[in-house]
C-alpha cells in the first residue's frame, strides 16, 4: 500500500491542534482512506515500488489535507431535533469536492467526457444539416 499523501502532523497543524495517540491513530486511516480516494480519481498511485511518494504534485497534498479535513468533522448522525431547532446533515458519498476532482483528473491525463458508440438497426451513416433559411433538415450522405 502506498503513503499517504499527508501527515497526522501536517492535518494537525492545519487544525490547529496536537494529536493524543487516539486522535493521530484516526488521523492517520483518514489521511489513508483519503489517498486511497484520491489515487482512485486521479488514476495515479505517484508512488515508487515500495509506496513511498515520488514525484506528487504539491496539490494532491492540499487537496488531500482539505478532504481530511472536512473528513475530521463528519458528524456520526444526520439530523438532530431540540425543541424548534432542528439540524440536518447530507451525509456524504464521498469528501472530494467536484472542483479537486476535476484538478485530481487533469493531473491524472483523465478527461471527464466519454464516448459511446452505437450500432444496430436504425442506426445509419446518413447526417441531417440545417436548411439555409429555415425548413426541415435535409439528409447528408
Amino acid at each position: 500500500m502506498a503513503d499517504p499523501f499527508a501527515t497526522p502532523d501536517q492535518l494537525a497543524s492545519r487544525l490547529g491542534v496536537t494529536f493524543d495517540a487516539a486522535e493521530e491513530a484516526r488521523a492517520t486511516l483518514i489521511l489513508e482512506d483519503v489517498s486511497a480516494e484520491i489515487r482512485d480519481v486521479a488514476g495515479v498511485d505517484w508512488a515508487a515500488e515500495g509506496g513511498e511518494l515520488e514525484d506528487v504534485p504539491p496539490v494532491v497534498t492540499v487537496i488531500a489535507l482539505r478532504t481530511a479535513k472536512r473528513a475530521w468533522f463528519e458528524r456520526p448522525f444526520d439530523s438532530e431535533n431540540i425543541g424548534d431547532y432542528a439540524y440536518r446533515q447530507t451525509p456524504h458519498e464521498h469528501m472530494i469536492r467536484t472542483s479537486d476532482r476535476k484538478t485530481l483528473r487533469r493531473l491524472g491525463g483523465l478527461s471527464s467526457v466519454g464516448t459511446i458508440g452505437l450500432s444496430g438497426i436504425g442506426i445509419a451513416d446518413v447526417i441531417y444539416v440545417p436548411v439555409s433559411g429555415g425548413g426541415d433538415w435535409l439528409p447528408w450522405e
